[in-house]
């Protein structure tokens, strides 16, 4: 069994976080559009576009791995080919 570092655990949860963000990312955003026309009374009048403005490109940002320069995504292809 090899021993785990605290990077490699990061790392770890990093991409259980990030694959769980993604896999909801769409769910968070209809969430996020409810919730704020709910609770912020200009946001009725609000697109979807406006509503959402740039939170799918913030989730998209906290899928990647800001310490190794890749993606969730990068790190899934390499692993299935």
């Amino acid at each position: 069994m090899n021993p785990t570092t605290p990077v490699d655990k990061r790392h770890e949860q990093h991409l259980k976080l990030a694959a769980c963000l993604q896999v909801s990312k769409a769910e968070i955003l209809k969430e996020w559009e409810t919730l704020a026309r709910a609770k912020v009374p200009a946001a009725k009048a609000q697109s979807r576009l406006a509503l959402h403005d740039s939170l799918p490109q913030f989730i998209d940002r906290m899928v990647a791995e800001p310490d190794h320069g890749y993606s969730l995504l990068e790190t899934r292809n390499s692993v299935t080919s």
